[in-house]
């Protein structure tokens, strides 16, 4: 019998970095991600791509802060074009979730309406990772080798 099983598409482009657990890392991330979508020429909807970035950043730092941790940040684009948000911390669940009137809690609702799958999972060690996927498109320039932008990401 001849098995054959969906492979997961390759990863072509990704980075991580670290933030501290505080609101200014939220503006960060998203100056970061505007930067390395635009110089990767991912074919998404790029300013969708940083709120995704900044609902998420937001939830982390609200919800999961703790004292000497830090909160990672992961895009990385897919063969396909799809785009992976995962921001990870040091919380092993999900924060509150709100209403479509509460002030607070909307993030992963417009994070759900934005993005084709959005899931978390626990980490090996301690905490969890909330992965959001966007879509993009295969592109000639997606299967080009992407340049990295030189300078290290703002703390």
């Amino acid at each position: 019998m001849n098995r054959t099983s969906a492979t997961q598409p390759t990863v072509v482009t990704e980075w991580s970095g670290d933030y501290p657990p505080r609101g200014a890392s939220v503006g960060k991330a998203r100056a970061r991600t505007r930067l390395l979508l635009t110089v990767w020429r991912w074919s998404g909807d790029v300013e969708d791509a940083v709120l995704v970035v900044s609902e998420l950043v937001t939830n982390a730092v609200r919800h999961a802060a703790r004292p000497g941790r830090v909160l990672v940040l992961r895009l990385a684009v897919l063969e396909n074009g799809t785009l992976l948000v995962d921001v990870s911390d040091p919380v092993p669940g999900l924060g509150p979730t709100g209403t479509a009137t509460s002030e607070c809690g909307r993030g992963l609702s417009i994070v759900r309406a934005l993005c084709t799958r959005v899931e978390w999972f626990l980490r090996p060690h301690t905490g969890k990772t909330v992965r959001a996927q966007m879509p993009g498109q295969v592109t000639a320039a997606s299967q080009e080798p992407v340049p990295q932008p030189s300078a290290a990401p703002p703390k």
